[in-house]
């Protein structure tokens, strides 16, 4: 789902299951910036999604606006070689073979996409993942702190090892930036595995 920005708006974009539990909200952009969120595996039944402005606590509760968003919304089967939501903890990491390549998107700062590569124990791997435009890029290995060898707009590598349980798990996310605009999140990373 990709919702428009309004002018001088902050916008968020959650979904809900029926029931109405929060599954996912983004609010990576800022003022007069869209949102995107997914693709994400959605549960069997309803789903609902909600465009509202953000609310801090403490602050009024934004204005209405005279403008109008548009709320794009594409459902489904998911795409070969696409990532699916949630993915942001090693449990769900989205499998990949080797050798493979994966697209995905971060729909925030805070938001990390796990990946899992299965293959014989011990076995050395490269990881390639291509840049995103105006985003710095790190890779995080489970049980290790997150790396970041280069900047923004360059491609982030690694070379590790299957582990004895027959898996690789590791995350690519975004180191948080100083200052600049927000980047363009409709931009997916590509992320690139083969044998060493």
């Amino acid at each position: 789902a990709y919702v428009s920005g309004l002018p001088e708006v902050n916008l968020v974009l959650e979904l809900y299951d029926g029931a109405g539990a929060l599954l996912a909200r983004v609010d990576g952009g800022g003022d007069g910036e869209g949102e995107q969120l997914g693709p994400m595996a959605l549960p069997e039944g309803e789903s609902y999604l909600r465009v509202r402005p953000l609310w801090v606590e403490g602050l009024p509760i934004p204005g209405g606006t005279p403008a109008a968003y548009a709320l794009d919304v594409d459902v489904g089967a998911p795409a070969p070689g696409v990532e699916l939501e949630p993915n942001d903890e090693p449990a769900n990491a989205h499998a990949v073979s080797v050798p493979g390549e994966l697209r995905g998107h971060l729909s925030s700062v805070q938001d990390k996409d796990w990946v899992q590569i299965a293959g014989r124990a011990g076995a050395e791997i490269d990881v390639v993942v291509e840049p995103v435009p105006d985003v710095d890029l790190e890779l995080q290995i489970e049980g290790q702190a997150p790396r970041n060898k280069t900047g923004p707009n360059e491609r982030e590598t690694l070379t590790a090892k299957i582990g004895d349980d027959g898996t690789l798990r590791f995350a690519i996310g975004e180191r948080p930036r100083k200052a600049g605009p927000p980047p363009d999140r409709h931009k997916p990373w590509v992320v690139r595995v083969s044998p060493k």
